[in-house]
């Protein structure tokens, strides 16, 4: 490869312009001077083509030059990403670009090295980015990575302002567009880019795709039930104290083993359990509770309970209580009884039991433990 500084004042158009003035004259020469016309004409043409070839060579580099002033900015649109999917659906694409190579970074140092003042000229006429850059490559092209080479990490940089998230956006309008399932986490709520992941959603008639989580914006968020799936019951009360606070005391050990307490309780009622359910019987009337749960642990370990409880019920009626006592409360305590002297001995269950103790302890020192 022969090698010239691309970057220097380009002296081949003074070399061309000699040369073409010289093969103008020697023609004039021929036909205005008695010197003989066929060797004139044939060293003018050598003269011109001379000419020519160095006026090639000044166009080269200034259209080098030319490029180090980069190109307007170009907007994507939707139709241009979905046009360059379904050229390479296995692959994606990065704008336009050229390889990297041995010649590119000999202009780089080029341009470096022995023309800083240019450098600052052409970085004075732009407000961000090194436009510059452009005038390294000979031709670009559109430039495409592999899904299997995108694989793992990707890592963005650029000055603010520069573009980062509006190639993010690229990325995930064509992830979206591949059908591909996209995940977003944004702690600075860019509501740009959030707006362009719902049109992209409803450009490819697929609305309902989008979905939002925000803990700030409720009308407009998606819920999260942490308690939707799981496989084992202590799962319950686990996930659910990972979202308190973690403390090492007293009432943090209270407030989990209420949350075992209750979930076990609703599953022995074979109720499904959520977040506001937990909270209802935690903090309101576990009684309630406890008389669910009860029915179904006696419907499947004392056929025909019903008429013993019955007696349990009209004994605790009978009894002297508080006005404020609710029938809940009375009712509850009569399946306490009837567990204790009727069940217990036979099918005991720890659950039960646990929910018994529950509804037992004071309610207001409950509250406050809570």
């Amino acid at each position: 490869m022969n090698y010239t500084d691309q970057f220097r004042d380009v002296y081949e158009h003074y070399a061309s312009a000699a040369w073409a003035i010289g093969g103008l004259a020697l023609l004039t020469s021929a036909v205005a001077s008695p010197m003989p016309t066929g060797p004139t004409a044939v060293l003018a043409a050598a003269t011109l083509a001379i000419a020519v070839h160095r006026g090639l060579q000044a166009r080269v580099l200034w259209a080098r030059q030319k490029r180090l002033a980069g190109f307007e900015l170009e907007f994507v649109t939707l139709d241009t990403v979905y046009q360059h999917l379904q050229r390479r659906p296995d692959a994606i694409w990065n704008g336009h670009g050229f390889v990297w190579g041995q010649a590119e970074s000999q202009r780089l140092y080029d341009l470096t090295s022995h023309h800083a003042d240019l450098i600052a000229k052409l970085e004075s006429d732009v407000k961000i980015g090194q436009h510059w850059v452009h005038g390294m490559g000979d031709r670009e092209e559109p430039s495409y990575v592999t899904l299997k080479a995108n694989e793992g990490h990707r890592l963005i940089a650029g000055t603010t302002g520069a573009g980062k998230t509006r190639m993010l956006d690229h990325f995930i309008s064509a992830a979206v567009m591949r059908n591909a399932p996209v995940i977003v986490i944004d702690p600075k709520n860019d509501l740009d880019l959030r707006n362009a992941m719902r049109e992209t959603c409803i450009a490819i008639g697929q609305p309902e795709r989008f979905r939002e989580f925000h803990v700030a914006l409720p009308a407009q968020s998606c819920r999260f039930d942490p308690l939707r799936n799981w496989n084992r019951e202590t799962e319950i009360p686990n996930r659910i104290a990972k979202l308190m606070p973690a403390t090492a005391d007293n009432f943090s050990a209270f407030a989990q083993m209420a949350l075992k307490t209750i979930s076990s309780g609703l599953l022995l009622a074979r109720i499904k359990p959520s977040l506001a359910l937990i909270y209802r019987y935690m903090v309101g009337e576990p009684e309630a509770l406890l008389i669910q749960a009860g029915t179904a642990y006696f419907l499947k370990h004392t056929p025909g309970y019903e008429k013993e409880l019955q007696v349990y019920e009209r004994a605790e009626n009978e009894m002297p209580r508080r006005a404020d006592t609710s029938m809940t409360a009375i009712r509850a305590k009569a399946f306490i009884r009837f567990y204790r002297e009727k069940v217990q001995s036979k099918t005991p269950s720890s659950d039960l039991e646990g929910l018994i103790t529950f509804c037992e302890s004071n309610k207001e020192w409950r509250s406050k433990m809570l």
